[in-house]
């Protein structure tokens, strides 16, 4: 069996953390073939679809060179029976013709994780206003007037661009800001683009928390995401560090909520972030934190991401 990976250049990742180098090592100790390949290589000719292929064999996140593998150069992707999309944001066109492709490989036949057509009508920020009972007050708009009001009224805010990752160009405003009008005229391209504006939530304090849902059912541990000193975005990638808590009854309740809804529409593995009580974003791009999980709990979402998948272990 052959469980391909769709993913960013190998040598770029951050090995001991990341979640599809899990993924990847978990379906190796499973007994499974593990093919991985860029987008880019991706070639469809004569229905069919090719990408070039290389072959991991061995995985060792305890060593520099971190895996070996053989390439295989281009090879038919209908011999895949599962292929997961794991591909980092931005969603870009680029992004996009990729998911076009692998819709392609799934009427072959290959089972494509997350669906294709999910990704591309999940956007993470966006997505959220599916579910109106789970997020807080939020506004989207590109409208300059629009989101000075909503600033008026609620006097502390987080402004977001809709196709961000890690914490990239998010800020916190409030009504005193001097730099209000930069701010709002920067992330709207001057009221050409529309962005997100939330509602402050003090509880990002206790952590801003990644819920993984598995086929419709939360995983029993989230990572809590706290800031640094002077920081008020608690993404990793922005510096902030991880703790890993027991689900509570809250995020049970979203992940529920949110994974039903999400599994009819294609989506095997969501990552919810929750600030409190709400639902703040729905990653399904490239959901992370699986590695942490493991690291501190010794529970592998990996394997119950392949249990789900009806492959085995």
């Amino acid at each position: 069996m052959i469980v391909g990976f769709v993913v960013d250049p190998l040598d770029g990742l951050h090995y001991h953390k990341d979640s599809t180098v899990l993924m990847m090592q978990t379906a190796l100790a499973c007994g499974y073939r593990v093919w991985v390949w860029q987008d880019n290589t991706m070639t469809v000719q004569a229905e069919c679809i090719r990408a070039r292929v290389t072959e991991i064999n061995r995985i060792d996140i305890g060593q520099a060179n971190w895996y070996q593998g053989k390439v295989l150069g281009h090879q038919d992707l209908t011999q895949c029976q599962v292929v997961m999309m794991r591909k980092d944001p931005p969603v870009n066109l680029r992004f996009l013709y990729a998911t076009h492709t692998l819709s392609l490989l799934e009427q072959q036949g290959v089972r494509v994780v997350n669906r294709p057509q999910a990704l591309r009508e999940y956007n993470e920020k966006l997505s959220i206003l599916k579910f109106p009972q789970a997020i807080t007050d939020t506004l989207v708009s590109a409208d300059q007037t629009a989101l000075r009001e909503f600033l008026a009224i609620h006097h502390d805010v987080i402004l977001k661009p809709l196709d961000g990752m890690g914490g990239a160009s998010i800020y916190r405003l409030r009504e005193n800001d001097p730099n209000i009008t930069v701010i709002v005229e920067h992330l709207t391209g001057s009221g050409t683009q529309p962005i997100m504006a939330q509602r402050y939530l003090p509880e990002i304090q206790n952590g801003d928390c990644r819920a993984l849902v598995i086929d419709g059912e939360p995983v029993e541990y989230v990572v809590a995401r706290l800031a640094k000193s002077g920081e008020t975005r608690a993404n990793l990638a922005a510096g902030g560090h991880a703790q890993v808590r027991p689900l509570t009854a809250r995020q049970r309740e979203l992940g529920q909520m949110i994974g039903a809804v999400g599994k009819a529409d294609g989506l095997t593995i969501i990552g919810l972030d929750v600030i409190g009580d709400y639902v703040t974003e729905i990653n399904v791009t490239c959901p992370t934190c699986m590695r942490e999980i493991e690291q501190a709990q010794g529970f592998n979402v990996a394997e119950q991401i392949f249990s789900s998948l009806l492959l085995g272990c």
